[in-house]
């Protein structure tokens, strides 16, 4: 049986619609652990219709004594009072969304759970609420005791990964010119043949530069890529041109493709998930997913969020986490 750990992100956009909206038709084979202000909870009707039936805690530390092999398929952790102003980034809402976060990573961290989802959080509440951090990757990421990890976007047979994360475009150049990057190609071979059982990968490596520098005319980084191309030389392919690449649908045929940066790839994908893309956190020692989409403060409480992706997310947490064998304790 798979434990699954839900973080809430921020209360205040659409995050707790899409948590209940999965958890109305759950995934088989799995126990669904939520940290969430029971007070944002109690406004879901599913959630008031069926609460005795669901394992309900003040906080953490109540959960870490309980025995976990007698947990029901639904438990709730309460995060504390919540002031809500749905549609809007606020100190209260960063403070939650973080707070819920941790509580998920104590939990992996201890072997009670198997997997974190996280649901959207937003990184102007997280910075109102004075976390200094980029976001879910930065946290989890520094949390893991990593000084590298992956994002990639997965829908289907389709991964992406961009090669700097949350940095200004300024940045990207001097980040390309390093030598991680030949250590992130390294990562994404271990990545692919361990979390999605591809022995022998084909990853296609797009260009910084238009025209993939134009052989240095455009650009150098370019140089930078190919050097370390010709490391992984039976596994790795370009740098190719980003708009050819994915205007001839040529990412078919490749196990990954890496960018150079978050727009590079970000866009396409969103083009092509069709709202079921999932963003998992790659190369740390546990399994997050989320959804690849944000908090939508502009639908939320409207009851229209599409829970698509946050499905997607679960399904992909529990696949990674059967591949890998992760254990818990019982």
């Amino acid at each position: 049986m798979n434990i699954a750990y839900i973080s809430c992100g921020d209360c205040n956009g659409i995050s707790p619609e899409i948590i209940f909206k999965h958890l109305e038709n759950p995934e088989n084979g799995v126990k669904y652990i939520t940290g969430i202000p029971l007070s944002v909870a109690s406004k879901f009707e599913y959630f008031s219709e069926n609460i005795n039936s669901f394992a309900l805690f003040g906080n953490e530390s109540e959960l870490r004594d309980f025995d976990f092999s007698s947990l029901p398929q639904f438990t709730f952790v309460d995060m504390g009072e919540f002031e809500s102003k749905v549609g809007y980034p606020t100190v209260e809402s960063g403070r939650i969304a973080y707070k819920s976060l941790i509580c998920g990573i104590e939990l992996i961290k201890s072997k009670l759970v198997h997997s974190i989802v996280t649901a959207p959080l937003s990184k102007e509440a997280l910075d109102l609420a004075g976390v200094k951090v980029a976001g879910h990757t930065e946290i989890l990421t520094k949390s893991d005791g990593k000084s590298l990890s992956a994002m990639y976007f997965v829908v289907d047979s389709i991964r992406f990964t961009p090669y700097t994360i949350h940095i200004p475009i300024k940045d990207v150049p001097s980040n390309v010119v390093s030598e991680k990057l030949s250590d992130f190609f390294a990562l994404n071979l271990e990545i692919l043949r361990s979390d999605f059982g591809i022995i022998s990968p084909s990853v296609a490596v797009l260009g910084l530069n238009p025209h993939a520098g134009e052989n240095g005319i455009i650009g150098k980084e370019e140089t930078e890529i190919i050097n370390s191309i010709k490391k992984y030389s039976n596994n790795f392919y370009g740098p190719f041109p980003a708009d050819g690449f994915f205007a001839r649908e040529n990412y078919k045929n490749f196990d990954l493709v890496i960018g150079m940066y978050h727009d590079q790839v970000l866009i396409p994908f969103k083009m092509l998930d069709k709202g079921r893309g999932v963003n998992f956190t790659a190369g740390l020692s546990f399994v997050r997913t989320s959804p690849d989409h944000g908090t939508a403060f502009d639908i939320a409480g409207k009851g229209i969020a599409n829970s698509g992706s946050f499905n997607e997310a679960i399904k992909l947490a529990i696949e990674i986490t059967n591949k890998r064998g992760d254990n818990v304790k019982s």
